[in-house]
């Protein structure tokens, strides 16, 4: 395959996303050895000369927190992509790559909200770099919680300056703007919900009265007036600058402080002692003397029973064959059942499919990984591993998943699926459908853990219909020399 290249400087390896004539993509920029991350917008698109001018502006910005702007190609060619012509011009802009998780994915894959402390702190860190941004005088304009990235150091980055309010349509182009906005991600990060609609992996917030602002504590319990009264501050213009904000933050974080420590004092304030009442010795005998009768004569009768149903019993039991099986790869399209006899005696054991065939799922990439080796996940050696190509992050970067899609060879009612990872510290999903390129959103999903044990069993509440099984990972442990590799050892499809 050709080498996929913007200019000279950069080779294109990972596609993102695509979304309203823009694709995002992770790169390397070979001048100075860095993974970096590219905006391609044709250049006869009509938003190109918005982009240009709001990147160029954005580009000075210093705050550690936004992500920095660190090249712009005015006018320059792709090749070696083949859904993109070569000779048609594209303006890039290119920025950091940065790890971590989004807000979003976050709050979606946990499916709970953050702590309420957390939350405070995450968004005192993007108030701070939305304030360096508007010194400059320019605004965000489109505040979405996947514009927000936590990495492993707890460190808070915020992308999009000076591009999605270019590319998409932005919510105004004010400092009122991005103080609703900073706003909208306290709600998102305390309920996991969005109040303006869904978005990304969040579901749309409860709309309970449409004249009046739906507020965090409607949403979920134990969300306390101060982050309410914070979160009205914002969409009701009581601040009219960021510092403004950002001070108010400080207040909320150091008066829920105190009015934890109030509650400590309260429960600690007064001294409680027992006086248990004086139970004379004779009786404490009694007591003891009519507990230990019982004893001896639960002990007795049971001893009786048991003895008396073993000299009584059979000299054998009947014994009943047991079918146990293991997956295998095979080239037989039916959905067959590998069985045994067994001297076990489990008398309802479970039957496992044997998978017809097994591919690496790369939609967000050139659409395959690792195929040639996905039938050693199903061929019952545990030792013999499908692994996924090297990563970043261990959350794959910017990439939203990577998965193995098993094909059953017809549609089956499937009852859980087991799985045997090389090493633990996966985060995975299970999903089932009934067609070969699934679409996560409609699929059926079996089981999901986000920092699994080597081996994990994926049970949904009843069986669940269909004849591809699709694994999908949104999160890598890193290997013995540094990399970020996922891999699935085994995967058993219990019936």
């Amino acid at each position: 395959m050709a080498t996929r290249t913007f200019t000279e400087r950069y080779s294109l390896d990972v596609q993102i996303n695509s979304s309203h004539n823009a694709v995002l993509w992770r790169a390397i920029d070979n001048s100075l050895n860095r993974v970096v991350c590219i905006v391609l917008l044709p250049h006869h698109d009509p938003r190109a000369q918005n982009l240009l001018a709001h990147a160029k502006a954005a580009a000075v910005n210093s705050s550690r927190n936004a992500v920095a702007i660190l090249d712009i190609v005015e006018q320059d060619f792709v090749t070696g992509v083949r859904a993109i012509d070569s000779t048609e011009p594209y303006l890039g802009v290119v920025t950091e790559w940065v790890d971590g998780q989004t807000i979003d994915h976050i709050l979606g894959k946990n499916l709970e909200p953050l702590s309420v402390k957390e939350a405070l702190r995450v968004l005192a860190q993007v108030t701070s770099a939305v304030g360096a941004m508007h010194e400059l005088g320019l605004v965000h304009g489109r505040l979405r919680p996947r514009n927000v990235y936590l990495n492993d150091a707890g460190e808070v980055r915020v992308t999009g300056f000076g591009i999605d309010g270019a590319l998409f349509t932005a919510d105004g182009n004010t400092k009122s703007t991005d103080i609703a906005g900073i706003g909208d991600l306290l709600f998102a990060m305390v309920t996991a919900t969005w109040p303006n609609g869904s978005v990304g992996a969040l579901p749309a917030a409860e709309i309970l009265d449409n004249k009046t602002l739906t507020l965090p504590s409607q949403q979920r319990v134990g969300v306390g007036v101060a982050i309410d009264q914070l979160y009205e501050k914002t969409q009701d213009g009581t601040f009219t600058t960021v510092d403004e904000l950002l001070q108010e933050i400080s207040i909320t974080n150091a008066s829920m402080i105190a009015d934890l420590q109030a509650a400590v004092n309260r429960w600690t304030a007064h001294e409680v002692t027992w006086h248990g009442k004086d139970i004379p010795k004779s009786r404490r005998l009694r007591a003891i003397t009519l507990a230990l009768a019982i004893t001896y004569l639960f002990g007795w009768a049971g001893w009786q029973l048991m003895t008396h149903n073993f000299h009584n019993a059979p000299a054998s039991l009947p014994s009943n064959p047991v079918v146990t099986s293991t997956a295998s790869a095979s080239s037989s399209p039916s959905n067959s059942i590998s069985a045994s006899p067994s001297t076990s005696s489990d008398f309802w054991p479970t039957r496992y499919a044997t998978p017809v065939s097994a591919t690496g799922y790369d939609p967000y990439g050139d659409g395959e990984e690792n195929s040639d080796l996905a039938k050693l996940a199903i061929d019952g050696l545990p030792k013999t591993a499908w692994v996924t190509t090297n990563y970043y992050s261990n959350t794959l970067g910017k990439k939203a998943g990577v998965g193995l899609l098993i094909d059953l060879g017809e549609t089956t009612k499937v009852a859980h699926v087991d799985v045997t990872f090389t090493s633990p510290a996966h985060g995975a999903s299970v999903f089932i459908s009934d067609s070969a390129t699934p679409d996560l959103a409609s699929a059926s999903v079996l089981g999901t853990v986000s920092n699994s044990n080597k081996t994990e069993t994926f049970s949904p509440e009843s069986p669940q219909n269909g004849r591809y099984l699709l694994i999908w990972l949104v999160k890598v442990p890193r290997n013995e020399i540094g990399n970020y590799v996922g891999g699935i050892a085994e995967v058993r499809v219990a019936l």
